[in-house]
């Protein structure tokens, strides 16, 4: 009984698994076309199970902007299919998938390249919020495929179970995102090869404004320091935000 037509923007914010369950029924117009929506909001959702799966469907929209999922506990089917609805969201400009629970890699490694392949095959994404996920391995997918977000802006990625190793891994990947002008790596843990390569890419980042390293444990030598401060203040002129606050070096420089 929605003025479906004109509906742009859908939250529904912690609403119970039988409610999310029908969501799908609010995306489409009586002929059975998608709604044109722009904002798709379903943070808190909870877990998000097999049955929750077709309420996913209403994302299938090449008009969606912005999606959050924040907070949203993923079984291995919705994130496939979450996966598949993202590769219809051409227009796709903002992703919150903060504090998410991904499926352990080891046991669905379908569902994982499937997903990725399609959330970094997004090509207007601008905005990415990664912080606090707990990755149970799917970093080590997300290295490989991050370097095709051509228009990425704004990447979050702070606060993550990743180890060291995996850091490694995803620092020089970010070299490829040139367009950066904001960059969140708080909370995390680099050791001194994640600061040669965070300095190394920094030369990638002419339009960088803030890095935001607040709350990391450096495990960083003195050259380390002096190579990743002189990089980013000869490479990135328009800087204006550098956060070190409450990061812990160790040994201590």
């Amino acid at each position: 009984a929605l003025p479906g037509h004109k509906l742009r923007e859908v939250r529904f914010c912690g609403v119970p698994e039988n409610l999310l369950r029908e969501l799908h029924n609010l995306g489409r117009q009586p002929g059975g076309e998608r709604l044109p929506l722009h904002r798709v909001d379903l943070s808190n959702a909870g877990r998000m199970c097999k049955h929750a799966t077709k309420s996913l469907k209403i994302l299938s929209c090449s008009t969606l902007s912005e999606l959050k999922l924040s907070a949203v506990h993923f079984w291995p089917g919705p994130l496939r299919n979450l996966g598949h609805a993202l590769g219809q969201c051409p227009s796709l400009l903002f992703l919150d998938m903060s504090d998410c629970t991904l499926p352990p890699l080891g046991k669905f490694p379908s569902s994982s390249l499937s997903f990725w392949g399609h959330v970094c095959g997004l090509s207007a994404l601008e905005e990415l919020d990664l912080s606090r996920v707990a990755f149970n391995g799917h970093e080590l997918v997300l290295h490989r495929h991050i370097a095709r977000l051509h228009s990425l802006r704004r990447f979050a990625f702070s606060r993550t179970d990743c180890s060291p190793f995996d850091m490694n891994n995803l620092v020089p990947s970010l070299a490829h995102l040139r367009h950066l002008t904001h960059l969140r790596l708080a909370g995390n843990t680099l050791d001194a090869r994640a600061m040669y390569s965070l300095a190394t890419s920094a030369a990638q980042w002419p339009e960088l404004q803030r890095l935001d390293l607040s709350g990391c444990e450096l495990a960083a030598t003195q050259e380390s320091w002096e190579f990743l401060l002189g990089a980013v203040g000869s490479w990135c002129p328009h800087l204006r935000d550098l956060d070190l606050s409450h990061s812990v070096t160790s040994p201590p420089a």
